[in-house]
């Protein structure tokens, strides 16, 4: 069992791309990765930032070597400390095998919370999450570059502990697509109350989101199961990471969503099973002695800990799903997305709106609050064709 111990937040690579020019770069060469977290073997390396603005993305690039035999990929992470806000993860790949050489270009990295201020030192620690006999592995080139863009806002994060049955589940409220679900399993269950906007569209999956052997399940209102899985199978490969998709005729609207560990699972009152074990790779509806029956609680008696992202499609934060922001024709002139759309939106911020701009004015994002830099972010987001 390979955990990652004390972190806050694993990042890996985000498929989507920054309206913003990258900023300076903090690079290193001939890295060691080797020890466990906070062991003395670690490397640790800092750099200086002139700074002078937030950052919430970063663009990571390097080359990976291995010196031990037997390391893995996935062992390689490194702890960013910037040098305002808390320190976070980055786990470049998830491929648990050995390996000779690997090279990332260019891989996206989106922020859960912007940095406010690049400006200071950048601390990075070099560890691995499985320390195997000597030094694991090398990176002859590493690179990470500071991008100025917006973090993510399509992403919920576990706050404290989220609850294993629904009176405790924690709700995703907000506005708009919700592409990820960040949270830590503490050998136990953790549920989340979603909607599923676009179920002909909708999947859920922790592969390369998590170390944990995981399970998922989706649950109607009532408690009673929808469907489950597992093991995931590509049609080659399985993972011990889990997916599912919606049954066929699922309709739109809020549902439960829960993450654990093998083998722990959902019971009715009378301690049956919802789901059987087995098959362990197929995306199955409730087919257990108590299929029928709602959750009432969870059977298991294996313990493992870690993170997970579970990255979702078709799915919404609960409450409103579309965004709540103006539109990129601020100046309502029918033209969208021209000079003449910016140069109106950055005269109403100057408290001057045109009689057909957006109605909601300065207040771009809708949130009540008026010009602030929310306001010029959503701006901007809109304008490049995403949500508010």
């Amino acid at each position: 069992m390979r955990v990652l111990a004390p972190a806050a937040i694993v990042l890996c690579a985000a498929a989507t791309t920054a309206f913003a020019a990258p900023r300076e770069t903090i690079s290193f060469t001939n890295v060691n990765s080797d020890g466990e977290y906070l062991d003395a073997t670690n490397t640790v390396l800092s750099q200086s930032v002139v700074g002078g603005y937030s950052v919430g993305r970063m663009h990571f690039s390097g080359t990976l070597v291995s010196v031990s035999p037997v390391t893995w990929e996935s062992d390689s992470i490194f702890e960013v400390i910037p040098p305002v806000g808390e320190s976070f993860f980055i786990q470049p790949s998830f491929f648990d095998d050995t390996f000779s050489s690997t090279t990332f270009t260019d891989l996206e990295l989106v922020l859960d919370e912007s940095i406010p201020e690049a400006a200071g030192i950048w601390t990075v620690r070099f560890f691995e999450l499985w320390d195997d006999s000597g030094i694991d592995a090398m990176w002859t080139d590493w690179q990470l570059t500071l991008d100025d863009g917006p973090a993510a806002v399509d992403r919920y994060i576990e706050s404290g502990d989220a609850g294993s049955l629904m009176d405790t589940a924690q709700e995703a409220s907000g506005s708009g697509p919700l592409s990820v679900i960040r949270g830590e399993l503490n050998d136990d269950e953790d549920m989340f109350k979603i909607t599923i906007c676009d179920p002909a569209n909708f999947s859920a999956m922790t592969v390369y989101g998590s170390n944990v052997d995981t399970r998922l399940y989706l649950f109607n209102l009532d408690g009673t199961g929808v469907v489950g899985n597992d093991d995931a199978f590509d049609g080659v490969n399985y993972y011990y990471q889990s997916f599912i998709v919606a049954p066929l005729g699922l309709p739109a609207g809020d549902y439960y969503l829960a993450i654990t560990m093998y083998n722990h699972s959902p019971v009715d009152a009378f301690g049956q099973k919802l789901w059987n074990d087995t098959p362990y790779e197929e995306i199955r509806v409730p087919d257990g002695p108590g299929a029928a029956n709602p959750i009432a609680g969870w059977s298991g008696t294996l313990h493992e800990s870690g993170f997970y992202s579970i990255f979702l499609t078709g799915a919404c934060f609960v409450g409103p799903t579309g965004p709540t922001c103006g539109t990129a024709d601020f100046d309502g002139d029918g033209d969208v997305g021209t000079d003449a759309d910016i140069e109106a939106f950055f005269a109403c911020l100057a408290g001057n709106c045109c009689d057909t701009c957006f109605a909601g004015g300065a207040d771009f994002d809708g949130d009540g609050d008026t010009g602030t830099d929310a306001d010029i972010e959503a701006f901007f987001r809109v304008l490049a064709g995403g949500n508010c």
